[in-house]
């Protein structure tokens, strides 16, 4: 990836900044998403980051929906519970949901749960897609370290010293991220590295879920395992009468 333009730079953190002010106001009024969307192309599970309302997934679901998957939610959003407890309830909604070969999205500390899941939840994830996920930690919330959920993303807390590898026990493992994050400080800290990371060139945490180039991109790259072949195989063909019939039908509206 080349470096972006300065201009690229400039116009991407103020689009940043407004979606930083976004998520201040949606914070407080928390709405929540519908779980599930239904499609037939693929399973998807979108995991939300921390302090991130679900409203601010809205568009990315959209556009997810649109392409014909089915998808499914895990709020991620409360930073006073622990990651440990995140990752029991994911394990419930996982079990509790009868589809195989999930896909999963997920969006920033949210990336961070599928690593501790137990073996009967974890073999129902074939591919972990993570976006901007802090698998080194980030000094960012030092001072808040009190708040569990900020604890666990700090560097080499006990919950990244036990887990963050885990990444590679799945099938299949793509971490996306940003050129910069201004959650992961410092900014050494934000590629998983072992030259598995996509680099977008576009900075910004919440870009990486608002920003149209972004996520287009990120929809491209999963739309390369889920081809539109997949969504006519399960369409029921029409049978030789049926054909015949249709045809008449169509013959005597002409008439």
């Amino acid at each position: 990836m080349n470096h972006p333009s300065r201009k690229k730079i400039i116009t991407s953190w103020i689009i940043e900044i407004f979606f930083l002010i976004l998520q201040i106001i949606t914070s407080i009024l928390y709405i929540p998403l519908l779980k599930n969307t239904k499609g037939n192309r693929g399973n998807i599970l979108i995991i939300t980051d921390l302090l991130t309302s679900p409203l601010l997934y809205l568009y990315f679901r959209q556009k997810l929906a649109r392409e014909g998957y089915n998808i499914f939610f895990y709020y991620c959003f409360n930073p006073f519970l622990p990651l440990k407890r995140h990752t029991e309830r994911l394990s419930e909604l996982l079990l509790k949901i009868p589809n195989n070969q999930f896909t999963i999205i997920a969006h920033g500390a949210g990336g961070l749960l599928p690593l501790s899941l137990p073996d009967e939840a974890r073999k129902k994830i074939h591919r972990l897609i993570t976006l901007d996920t802090p698998f080194w930690g980030t000094q960012l919330f030092q001072s808040l370290k009190f708040i569990k959920a900020f604890y666990d993303i700090s560097p080499r807390s006990e919950y990244l010293l036990a887990y963050k590898m885990n990444a590679l026990l799945y099938e299949e493992f793509f971490p996306i991220v940003a050129w910069q994050d201004e959650w992961i400080v410092p900014e050494n800290l934000l590629r998983f590295g072992q030259g598995r990371d996509i680099l977008l060139d576009i900075p910004g945490r919440l870009n990486l879920i608002l920003h149209r180039e972004n996520v287009n991109t990120i929809i491209q790259f999963c739309n390369q395992f889920f081809p539109h072949n997949i969504i006519l195989q399960n369409k029921p063909k029409d049978s030789a009468r049926e054909k015949k019939s249709k045809k008449k039908s169509i013959n005597q509206n002409k008439k």
